[in-house]
């Protein structure tokens, strides 16, 4: 015979088991510690691409940690086959969407461009060290912990949309911020990023857009995220800030927000016919990548 006070004492303690082994709990606890770093990287002594090394190395080990030994699952968006496939293929869409976007800000005469005349390998090797840990540890926090944790428990569509909110609410504090800056990366950059982890399943293929995104808008020489870079053109802005995104950058361009929505659409498009737009997920199972 059972004494009802020792079988009451288990279930006492199943709820605060469910807390912490909750999709929530380990995605806003990852998201988190990735934000701590992010912030960290600035405080780091020594070369920029060490600190950057640094960053990135610790970032990915925490994630596999956090993945493996609390969610319990297996990251196959960042551990399976592929990777650098997934790496290129993201970097040429990443590229071709933010350079088009620069082309249809000039187009309309929102920019004039001229060569700056700047030694190319150091600009380009500042461009790519400046990009790579916002696309790795950025992309870990948004499109790795908080929308994973949020489609398993309401699904991948409440998930691209939370994900882009808390990617754009990040920018907030960045120079030249504002409620519509903050908006227009929300929309252009979260949804097109969250749809291409929805339609290629892979964290690799999101940090290429993310990285190859940055990496060109530094390059052509306007503000990446209100923060001014050294590009090899020049970009000078005319008209309203609306149209240049002014002393933001290109990303609170009205252009090029609704340029991205056009890719964004078509990987939506093609997560559906993939069956990668899923609804929340049951207790206890994962989602195949």
């Amino acid at each position: 015979m059972v004494v009802p006070s020792q079988a009451a004492a288990p279930t006492a303690q199943r709820p605060p088991r469910r807390v912490v082994s909750s999709p929530w709990c380990w995605g806003i606890v990852g998201m988190v510690v990735c934000i701590a770093l992010i912030v960290a990287y600035g405080f780091i002594p020594g070369p920029v691409w060490i600190g950057a090394l640094v960053v990135i190395a610790l970032a990915v080990v925490i994630y596999l940690a956090i993945m493996r030994g609390w969610a319990r699952r297996v990251p196959i968006e960042l551990t399976g086959p592929g990777a650098a496939r997934e790496l290129v293929s993201g970097m040429a869409l990443g590229a071709v969407v933010l350079f088009a976007g620069w082309l249809l800000v000039a187009a309309l005469g929102g920019y004039s461009i001229e060569w700056a005349g700047a030694s190319v390998v150091p600009v380009v090797w500042a461009a790519l060290v400046s990009a790579a840990v916002p696309a790795v540890v950025e992309e870990m926090a948004f499109r790795g912990f908080a929308l994973q944790a949020t489609e398993r428990i309401a699904g991948t569509w409440a998930a691209i949309i939370v994900s882009a909110v808390l990617f754009g609410a990040l920018h907030i504090n960045n120079p030249g911020a504002s409620i519509w800056t903050s908006t227009a990366i929300a929309i252009e950059a979260g949804l097109l990023l969250g749809a291409a982890y929805a339609w290629r399943r892979d964290l690799r293929f999101v940090i290429g857009v993310h990285f190859a995104w940055n990496t060109v808008e530094g390059l052509v020489g306007v503000n990446v995220s209100g923060t001014t870079e050294d590009g090899l053109w020049q970009t000078t802005a005319h008209g309203s800030d609306l149209m240049t995104g002014g002393s933001f950058g290109l990303e609170a361009s009205l252009p090029l927000l609704l340029l991205t929505l056009i890719p964004t659409t078509l990987m939506l498009i093609a997560a559906h016919r993939r069956g990668n737009l899923r609804g929340p997920l049951r207790p206890g199972a994962d989602f195949a990548a």
